[in-house]
């Protein structure tokens, strides 16, 4: 029976009368009763399936958001997680890779087959075939720990990882690869250039102190310092570039002579030391050979080059106990080596630390000698040759010293240039010499030497400035006079300051022409105003054939580049004679006076007739003068000839 027809048999028994029958209003009140309530219970159904549907609509459109969101997300944490710089693996509880991105695979170098499978680490790390079995232990035992730990591995294919360990809260774990190949190269090319010289490879100064140090704890040791004897005009003549393939094949002869465990390092410049820490005895052989490897020629690209090279030694703890004492003596001895001819090598001995102790004595007097007005100029007159009236002076500095008396030039000016006080004598020098020649009458010069060390300091220009602004003395008025050895030491700044003090009326003068490597050289190079011959040529005159060939030929050579020229060293009439027949403009020397007094030059320049006219007696013919030198004078000669330095004397201010 259906629910139809059990719910209209309820409907009859509800409408039957008590005599049997159906009570049909009834009836048709109960049926449409009936029908109301399941047309209301239809309704309730449809409403409620329609709220149902919304609600499973909004369910279903909020998980849809969910899903894409979360898509989102994951396409945001692939992208992060591959092109990450470091290589990244999570780890679960078990030790199984949840995950790695791509860096890791790369730099593990596993193939790209996406590795869905879970791989325990151990399986992971055996993938990869730049891992042998000592790193992947190595890994292993790291992990292990499951605390924060850190490592530094050379894969099979030279790059340096550095692996770092996390551990994770939920019990897993982070491994993170860095490849830190190219960073660990840096730092090993700064610690490299931090101790080593960039030019020949060599330790540098500071690497060569620790290596002393190092020396000092084992015992016995020897110091050799060196010096390369003409270094700088191969520098200067051939450029810089033949200059520093020149070092780097000096310390390529050197290591060749240096055993293992030694140091050779250069210190700078031209400046090499060597370390011998183990057999101290053989220093002299090895400074024998050295000097000997050094004194063969150099092929310099095609052009052949000769050098040499002045050693000093010291032995610790033979000649002292400490590693600056033993240093301090090396670089004596070197000292003494230079000073001694040169090309050779010196030990040291304890006399040379008696001269070190007076020599810094004498250091530390003149530091105050200008303070104290110890320092005096004093003024030797240049002439014109064929008035004799003095043309100019040439200031020269010396030094009264309250107990030592005058010390002589060649004595304190080296100190001056080391210690740098050169700087400050000079330009006292200049100021003090421009005032004395504004006393003298006329258009008298003066002359003042100039140090490398205020050419090198770029201080010249702006002394010489200060020093006409202050006096007021004409610039025409004022010459410098410059050494080969100031031009040797820094050639480039040489012609700079002789190009702006030129360019205020200062006039410029080569010294000592002819006694320096190339001074031919010079006269091409620089815009002289004057040359100096120097007076080792001048003493030649009238004994020496070639010395009179070679002064004719610098005045020759001067008067047709318009260049003036000055003999130094005169002190014969017939050295005046012979110069005034060849041409030369001034003449200065003993025939005229030894430097004297600024009060002695203001009365010699205050006469009215030329001091130094020639005698009225008739004198030779130009041509009467080099008959009766070819006819008298022997055909040897045993003075020096241009190219060759005469030693000995120091210049600098004097």
């Amino acid at each position: 029976m259906t629910a139809g027809e059990r719910l209209l048999k309820r409907q009859l028994r509800k409408a039957a009368t008590t005599g049997g029958g159906v009570d049909t209003q009834r009836l048709c009140d109960l049926v449409v009763s009936a029908y109301q309530e399941h047309d209301l219970a239809r309704r309730r159904t449809e409403q409620s399936a329609g709220v149902m549907a919304a609600e499973i609509e909004e369910a279903h459109e909020a998980l849809e958001h969910s899903v894409g969101q979360l898509r989102a997300q994951n396409v945001r944490f692939s992208l992060a997680l591959d092109n990450m710089a470091n290589g990244l693996a999570l780890l679960d509880t078990e030790g199984h890779v949840v995950v790695f991105n791509r860096r890791e695979g790369e730099i593990l170098g596993l193939p790209d087959n996406g590795h869905n499978e879970r791989l325990s680490y151990e399986a992971f790390l055996r993938a990869s075939p730049l891992l042998d079995e000592a790193a992947i232990q190595a890994r292993l035992d790291l992990a292990a720990t499951r605390v924060d730990a850190e490592t530094e591995q050379v894969l099979s294919d030279g790059r340096h990882v550095h692996i770092a360990i996390r551990p994770t809260a939920d019990g897993g774990f982070l491994v993170s690869s860095e490849d830190v190949t190219e960073r660990n190269v840096s730092a090993a090319r700064i610690a490299f250039l931090a101790n080593h010289d960039t030019l020949t490879g060599l330790p540098n100064r500071r690497m060569f102190t620790e290596g002393l140090d190092g020396a000092v704890s084992r015992g016995r040791y020897a110091v050799l310092c060196l010096d390369l004897d003409g270094f700088k005009p191969v520098n200067d003549i051939f450029g810089h570039a033949a200059g520093d393939k020149l070092l780097r094949e000096v310390a390529a002869r050197l290591k060749r002579h240096i055993r293992p465990g030694d140091m050779l390092a250069r210190l700078g410049g031209d400046e090499f030391a060597i370390i011998l820490s183990r057999d101290a005895s053989e220093a002299e052989s090895i400074a024998a050979r050295v000097t000997q490897a050094v004194s063969e020629p150099f092929d310099l690209d095609g052009t052949i080059v000769h050098i040499g090279a002045s050693v000093g030694i010291a032995i610790a703890p033979d000649d002292a106990e400490t590693a600056d004492d033993v240093m301090r003596y090396a670089d004596l001895a070197l000292y003494r080596a230079k000073e001694t001819g040169r090309g050779r090598f010196v030990r040291f001995d304890t006399a040379m630390n008696a001269s070190l102790r007076a020599r810094r004595a004498l250091e530390q007097d003149l530091s105050v000698a200008l303070l104290r007005s110890q320092l005096e100029l004093y003024y030797q007159p240049r002439v014109h040759a064929e008035t004799g009236e003095i043309a100019s002076f040439e200031a020269l500095i010396r030094w009264h010293h309250p107990t030592r008396g005058m010390v002589p030039p060649s004595e304190f000016i080296p100190l001056a240039e080391q210690s740098g006080a050169i700087v400050e004598i000079g330009q006292w020098v200049l100021k003090q010499a421009c005032l004395e020649a504004l006393r003298w009458p006329g258009d008298i010069g003066i002359a003042v030497n100039v140090s490398s060390i205020q050419i090198r300091k770029r201080l010249l220009f702006d002394q010489v400035l200060s020093a006409l602004n202050e006096t007021g003395l004409r610039a025409s008025r004022l010459e410098l006079e410059i050494t080969e050895t100031a031009l040797l030491s820094d050639s480039v700044a040489a012609l700079a300051v002789m190009r702006r003090v030129q360019a205020v009326g200062v006039r410029v003068a080569m010294d000592d022409f002819g006694t320096g490597y190339s001074s031919l050289s010079y006269l091409h190079s620089f815009p002289f105003d004057r040359i100096k011959i120097d007076q080792s040529f001048v003493r030649g005159l009238g004994r020496d054939r070639k010395a009179l060939a070679i002064v004719r030929s610098v005045i020759g050579l001067c008067n047709s580049l318009d260049i003036g020229v000055t003999a130094e060293g005169v002190e014969t009439r017939a050295q005046r004679q012979m110069l005034l027949a060849e041409g030369c403009g001034e003449l200065q020397g003993h025939l005229f006076g030894t430097p004297v007094s600024s009060a002695d030059a203001l009365r010699m320049a205050d006469r009215t007739a030329p001091p130094f006219a020639l005698a009225s007696q008739p004198s030779h013919h130009a041509g009467e003068w080099r008959h009766r030198l070819s006819a008298e004078l022997p055909e040897h000669s045993d003075t020096a000839t241009i190219g060759q330095r005469r030693p000995g004397r120091a210049r600098g201010v004097i």
